[in-house]
């Protein structure tokens, strides 16, 4: 029996205010990993929703940056919470 506990992954986007979360993978082409890595949405790293009014982009907390991603960004982010 395997005694691991499977994490729930979900999109960003699913995530609430204040919650802390693990970026887990990111789903898209070249193109947007690379934007990701350059401003630090990289997996296994953590952040916090800051503002998410469930429209618009959101504001999250990464390596005490705030950074303003937008939706199509957030659904394509798959996170765990810690």
């Amino acid at each position: 029996m395997n005694k691991a506990v499977k994490e729930h992954i979900f999109p960003l986007f699913l995530a609430r205010e204040n919650e802390v979360v693990t970026i887990r993978e990111l789903k898209g082409g070249q193109h947007f990993k690379e934007k990701c890595i350059k401003q630090g949405i990289i997996p296994g790293q953590k952040l916090q929703i800051l503002n998410s009014s469930g429209h618009g982009p959101c504001v999250v907390l990464i390596n005490n940056t705030r950074l303003m991603v937008g939706r199509g960004m957030l659904n394509r982010i798959n996170v765990t919470i810690d």
